[in-house]
């Protein structure tokens, strides 16, 4: 199963191409909280494993 630290990190490196990402260098309002990423993560795939 992928762990929520490993979404966080690939949020992360993909922050710099996708604005609506947090930590993203394109100082847009109404970017998403990491936070919220995350918990909608484990509503939609958290049970997904993945070989």
């Amino acid at each position: 199963m992928i762990e929520s630290g490993d979404i966080a990190g690939t949020i992360e490196a993909c922050s710099n191409i996708w604005a609506s990402l947090p930590g993203n260098d394109y100082y847009q309002p109404g970017g998403h909280k990491i936070e919220a990423l995350l918990a909608q993560y484990d509503r939609l795939a958290g049970g997904v494993t993945v070989a």
